[in-house]
């Protein structure tokens, strides 16, 4: 049972989270990787309006198919769509849902925390930076599947260390799904499950185990995990097709040069560790905690040892990634959160316990001004001004809906991402890029079955494709012109 004392300060900590939100949760998606935000809705939107079959995710931009398309498991989407069956779709509803699921990840990490420390101070400290960090000040309220995965790997976490301590049989298949599922949501937090069978192993080889309860617990493992690799497996096998960068890594980088790729390793210590991951000022805690890691390495635990082959393989991750990751995708970084709050943990214990009574204080006033850091490091991303695309969509895409007739395929551009201009239309149809709209693109649309073009191409461009009496009867808004193409 949580004192009383603690479960005051975890409401505060939490109605302050949603306090500084308050004007972001009726907003509609803006702001850095809106693409990934506007993938993510779609998907949700179709579970709701289309098919809840949950392996059948389908996204707008699909011509005239049927809009499967299968990357991430899409457990996440699936259930916010359930609660729109409750509540009715909204953006503000899917706000409200990742800042569950992103209180929800502080408080387990609490809890494995708790159990690890054995110190209600040190678990509130850590659990409290966590979640006002700059990374999950901005993405726990954004529809990421990211933020769903690192939840469950917080509470595989704090499923595994009680498996640890009890030895309960419960406690490990849990682990298991967990990690499982955040894999099957988003491939490198399986690198958890690794962990998990190299801990297992630990224990056989420091004869903690027996190799009879080592095989059982490896027989569980993979009947349990078996239908989640295969899913991985076909994932990561489509996105090879398509030569997706992310499964290249640094071996389909052709471009990449030393200087470049030595360029990215250094932002991200440098820059994206102590400025978005931890906050400069978390920073300070994370760097005490990693002297005292250090110091200690030779006396871990079988449990501490695994966490530190985690560390190495996400480390190996990053280096292999980087060239996709570059210096944008910083939500990629988010299975390192669980190992950075575990070492931060350490730092705010080495404070907590100190005899010198204003390190105590030090801590305290880290903790109180993270939220303060996280708000002026992060809070510009939303901005109405700067959505992170035509700001003409944004301003006057209820509008452009009024012109689309119900069940009408669209050809919309330009769009890069091929998700944000079919979420803001609410339409179904075609994108294209750059320009990349031809004539004969366009009548092979038409004959599909397009109706509109809805394009922010200039009208010399246009002209190329189109006659000027289409283009004169255009409805046009600011940059965005609204063509009948039948």
């Amino acid at each position: 049972m949580l004192q009383k004392r603690t479960l005051v300060i975890l409401i505060s900590a939490i109605v302050l989270f949603v306090l500084m939100h308050i004007r972001i949760f009726p907003l509609d998606l803006i702001g850095f990787h809106v693409w990934r935000q506007t993938q993510t809705q779609t998907v949700i939107d179709n579970f709701y309006e289309e098919d809840p079959n949950i392996l059948h995710p389908r996204i707008n931009a699909r011509g005239d198919g049927t809009g499967i398309y299968r990357t991430d498991f899409p457990l996440m989407q699936w259930i916010i769509a359930g609660v729109y069956h409750i509540t009715g779709d909204s953006v503000l509803v899917t706000r409200i849902m990742m800042c569950l699921f992103s209180v929800l990840g502080m408080l387990f990490l609490y809890g494995f925390l708790q159990q690890r420390f054995k110190s209600e101070n040190t678990a509130l400290a850590a659990a409290i930076m966590y979640v006002f960090t700059p990374m999950m000040y901005y993405y726990g309220m954004v529809p990421l599947v990211d933020v769903f995965a690192l939840m469950l790997t917080m509470a595989g976490l704090w499923l595994w260390y009680r498996f640890y301590e009890q030895q309960q049989l419960a406690d490990f298949i849990g682990t298991v799904l967990m990690f499982i599922i955040a894999a099957m949501i988003k491939t490198p937090f399986i690198l958890y499950l690794a962990g998990l069978g190299v801990f297992v192993f630990f224990r056989l080889y420091n004869k903690t185990y027996s190799l009879k309860s080592t095989i059982t617990y490896c027989l569980i493992a993979v009947v349990i995990s078996t239908p989640g690799l295969i899913w991985i497996y076909t994932v990561l096998r489509d996105m090879s097709d398509i030569n997706n960068p992310v499964v290249g890594g640094v071996f389909s980088a052709a471009a990449l040069t030393p200087g470049k790729y030595l360029g990215y390793l250094q932002f991200y210590v440098v820059s994206l560790l102590p400025g978005v991951l931890t906050g400069y000022i978390t920073f300070i805690v994370f760097v005490i905690g990693l002297f005292f890691v250090a110091k200690r390495v030779r006396k871990f635990t079988a449990f501490g040892m695994s966490m530190l082959i985690v560390c190495a393989l996400l480390i190996c991750y990053v280096l292999y990634e980087a060239p996709a990751m570059h210096t944008a995708h910083d939500y990629y970084f988010m299975p390192f959160l669980p190992i950075i709050f575990l070492v931060v943990a350490f730092g705010a214990q080495q404070l907590v316990q100190s005899h010198i009574h204003y390190r105590k204080h030090i801590l305290i006033l880290i903790v109180a001004l993270s939220p303060l850091i996280a708000f002026t490091r992060m809070d510009a991303r939303w901005n109405e001004n700067k959505p992170g695309f035509n700001k003409d969509l944004y301003v006057h895409h209820e509008e452009i809906q009024k012109y689309i007739p119900g069940g009408a395929l669209v050809v919309c551009g330009n769009d890069e991402s091929k998700y944000i201009w079919p979420y803001y239309l609410e339409a179904k149809g075609w994108t294209f890029k750059e320009n990349k709209l031809t004539d004969s693109l366009l009548q092979d649309y038409q004959n599909r079955g397009a109706q509109l073009l809805i394009t922010d191409m200039a009208d010399s461009s246009l002209l190329h494709i189109l006659s000027p009496e289409k283009l004169q009867a255009a409805a046009r808004f600011g940059t965005i012109k609204v063509i009948d193409v039948k």
